[in-house]
């Protein structure tokens, strides 16, 4: 996460345009987003489960595979949207 940070402005001529200093890192906030990425992890057992109790359970890793290239593709989509849409604020 992007941090904008006014109080540690690096322009000595105090005419920054209105942005200060960014930090691509918050550690304040480290721990929570560990939290938040092992509890999404905690999906990957279900994942076992599925695939034994799938009708056609060869053809289960090609269907994941599709699904999880679907997920990416859909995220790093609206990523970028993000991304484009702040491109001066990021």
């Amino acid at each position: 996460e992007l941090v904008h940070d006014d109080d540690n402005n690096t322009n000595d001529s105090g005419d920054d345009g209105g942005v200060g200093t960014i930090h691509a890192v918050q550690w304040k906030g480290f721990l929570h987003v560990m939290g938040i990425t092992l509890y999404s992890m905690e999906g990957v057992g279900l994942i076992l489960s599925l695939q034994s109790s799938a009708k056609d359970q060869p053809t289960f890793p090609y269907l994941l595979q599709v699904v999880l290239a679907g997920i990416t593709l859909f995220m790093a989509f609206f990523g970028t949207a993000g991304y484009l849409a702040l491109w001066d604020a990021t």
